[in-house]
């Protein structure tokens, strides 16, 4: 795999991987999570119920089914259970409300930026390098320049909470093997 980004994308704070876990949740058919304990945690998370769901973030509950559109999904995801045993998922068409296709397994992401300042306390206290895989390798392409854009970046910031100074990720570049 490769991955081509610039320097503000590699300043700006995100979830370490770890932190991104407590935001995650798989579930697939045969597991046992009672449908209010999803509910629960869709709430925590940041989404929100409504009657009917049409968008991202979104859920509702009719006796033992949950609809959710997940926030990283393409379509909303239906999930029906027979007592605390969740029994199939299925992806459905949100403006017609019509089942289309059975998945065996979902990922649901929790709402990070729902949480506000004070929920955000020590969660975006990392970067996309944290997430590179140990033995990756870091190309860069005019350095100077990089440095540049790094340092425009940060200059044009009109607030540097969250942002990684252009020194140190320089620095951080630095550990990465050419």
């Amino acid at each position: 795999p490769l991955l081509l980004t610039t320097p503000a994308a590699l300043m700006q704070a995100l979830p370490s991987p770890q932190a991104w876990a407590q935001f995650r949740l798989e579930l697939q058919a045969g597991d046992t999570y009672p449908p209010q304990t999803l509910c629960h945690w869709l709430v925590e998370h940041g989404y929100t119920y409504r009657e009917v769901v049409e968008l991202p973030g979104e859920f509702t509950r009719r006796g033992g089914i949950v609809d959710i559109y997940p926030l990283t999904a393409a379509a909303p995801v239906r999930l029906e259970w027979f007592g605390d045993e969740l029994e199939t998922l299925r992806y459905f068409d949100p403006e017609s409300q019509r089942s289309r296709e059975t998945v065996s397994r979902v990922e649901i992401v929790g709402a990070l930026t729902r949480f506000g300042a004070a929920g955000m306390q020590g969660v975006m206290e990392s970067s996309l390098l944290a997430w590179l895989p140990t033995n990756a390798r870091v190309v860069l392409v005019e350095t100077a320049e990089v440095d540049e854009q790094a340092r425009h970046f940060w200059e044009r910031a009109s607030d540097w909470r969250g942002l990684m100074a252009p020194r140190e990720l320089m620095k951080r570049l630095q550990t990465f093997r050419p």
